[in-house]
């Protein structure tokens, strides 16, 4: 699919007017990028799934477009390189929450729609991934997931092992942009797990992955283990 194509879009390095701007970035703007593009490529799904092709036009001219497929050097702003980022994932997740909205708002049926695409990216997505424990799938999981700017510290780990590790989820980054298209949330959550869950059933056929809605605990563990 489109997401797996384009997941390595960002860490060629381009020379413009002589200088090598990568040099201002670092392995983890990259891998914000490489984020983005997964997170808009599950929206792509959603819309194709949907049938709302023409309804999105409405959402990109009022958010703005997908972000460009181009080597990062090359598009973002060099002197606001924190804010630019910031931006992006602002503009992602408000249009995809305005999405949502539009779905919910025709027929409630369709969010089943959302959650099937979530799943299916993370599926496709955890199956170019290996692991031998739970801390790998943990660790993996964490560097496709759009969890806000690596600064926001949103997880923190409860207790781990190889063959389990529960984290909590202790900072909602996601709260003001979706709640502000008129979507919970707590719905979110809930298209996140079923990504989770794909990606982990992708990546490791012996793990598991559970979640707590109420207390936005999280949990990988070994399927044999149970």
């Amino acid at each position: 699919m489109l997401h797996i194509l384009l997941y390595n879009y960002g860490i060629i390095n381009k020379k413009r007017n002589g200088e090598d701007m990568s040099k201002q970035l670092a392995p983890i703007h990259y891998g914000l990028y490489k984020k983005v593009i997964l997170f808009e490529n599950i929206e792509r799904l959603i819309v194709k799934k949907t049938s709302r092709e023409e309804g999105h036009k409405i959402l990109v001219d009022r958010f703005g477009d997908y972000i460009e497929l181009a080597p990062l050097e090359n598009i973002i702003d060099h002197n606001n390189i924190h804010g630019w980022l910031q931006n992006v994932i602002n503009v992602s997740e408000k249009r995809q929450a305005a999405l949502v909205y539009a779905l919910m708002n025709a027929d409630t049926a369709l969010l089943e729609k959302v959650k099937e695409a979530y799943y299916e990216i993370g599926l496709e997505t955890g199956g170019f991934f290996t692991a031998s424990n739970a801390i790998e799938v943990f660790t993996h999981l964490n560097t496709v997931l759009l969890d806000g700017m690596p600064c926001d510290g949103v997880n923190k780990i409860i207790e781990q092992d190889e063959s389990s590790i529960q984290w909590q989820t202790n900072k909602c980054v996601h709260k003001e942009n979706w709640e502000s298209q008129g979507v919970e949330v707590s719905l979110y959550y809930l298209f996140k797990e079923a990504f989770a869950k794909g990606f982990v059933k992708g990546i490791a056929g012996d793990y598991l992955y559970k979640f707590s809605n109420e207390y936005k605990v999280h949990e990988i563990k070994n399927n044999l283990s149970i």
